[in-house]
């Protein structure tokens, strides 16, 4: 199964046609909310309408700039890269996941490109690189000791191009300039650099939270203006939840296969989207109720 297809399965035979997204919700054309804990694979992790980068997109496209001709776009978003994973300072773009993880299966025959969220760390394999994800479970170390990182941005859906971080000195100039990015829409890129400054934004906000330097308007727990009023952060969401494993704002599956086909179904009628699959992780929304999550509770409770 490739990354493109864990991340981005078929929901044809498993939810009725959506009408609309908003925040951490799905809406069916009956008008029915459901409470999205997946989460497009954590590209909506700062919720389905990111703040600012639908903007960034008609703004470009306003521009006309739809063609793949030469822009600013693709430095832009290595430059936000780099920000954010400065020991990885190699990176190559790609029109998809799909092409990136083919070049990562050339370079690396064997070696599976893991995902933190739900995998152990082994900086011998490439991996996701996913927001807030615990640094035990990152696949990275000082000094980018692992082999290559594949970011999940906050994009939200299956359009964002395959980002590829590695350590310096690990790629080829010639494969600088094959996958430089210069094939991506520009309005696609600078969506996805809007996302990736989102990110590198609510770093820097726990960074200050830390320090106690506090970026005026900030209140602690919540993310400000990147969200709706009293959208969650990643880094300060919580969720226990019985057979699940918590890890920054993802949670790990530990039960049976079996259980959670069943306890897949019972949500669903209770309108909430869980992963489709038990490998899969969920990924805690930023806003929810108790009313929303108590149900979950109550299934997951009864497995044996």
């Amino acid at each position: 199964m490739t990354i493109f297809d864990r991340l981005f399965p078929d929901f044809t035979e498993i939810l009725p046609e959506v009408n609309r997204c908003r925040d951490y919700h799905i809406y069916d054309g009956r008008g029915r909310r459901y409470l999205d804990m997946y989460l497009s694979g954590g590209t909506a992790l700062l919720g389905h309408r990111p703040n600012g980068i639908s903007l960034r997109v008609k703004n470009v496209m306003a521009k006309g700039l739809w063609a793949n001709y030469p822009t600013a776009w693709p430095g832009r978003l290595k430059k936000e890269l780099n920000s954010l994973l400065p020991a990885y300072p190699e990176v190559l773009l790609f029109s998809g996941l799909i092409e990136a993880e083919r070049w990562l299966n050339d370079r690396f025959p064997g070696k599976e490109v893991l995902d933190p969220a739900v995998s152990d760390s082994d900086t011998d394999h490439p991996a996701l690189w996913r927001p807030f994800c615990p640094s035990e479970y990152s696949n990275t170390k000082e000094g980018g000791e692992g082999l290559a990182l594949v970011p999940i941005l906050p994009f939200p859906g299956p359009f964002t191009p395959g980002m590829v971080c590695l350590p310096e000195g690990s790629i080829r100039p010639e494969e600088k300039k094959l996958y430089s990015g210069a094939s991506i829409p520009p309005y696609i890129l600078a969506g996805v650099v809007r996302a990736a400054a989102l990110v590198r934004s609510h770093y820097e906000d726990l960074s200050s939270d830390r320090t106690g330097a506090k970026p005026d308007g900030h209140k602690p727990g919540s993310t400000g203006k990147k969200g709706s009023a009293g959208d969650k952060a990643p880094c300060d969401r919580k969720l226990t939840l019985p057979q699940w494993e918590k890890r920054g704002p993802y949670l790990k599956y530990t039960g049976s296969t079996d259980a959670y086909r069943t306890c897949f179904k019972a949500a669903l009628a209770r309108q909430i989207l869980l992963p489709p699959a038990p490998e899969l992780p969920l990924v805690i929304p930023g806003l929810y109720s108790r009313g929303e999550i108590g149900p979950l509770i109550e299934i997951f409770s009864s497995i044996d």
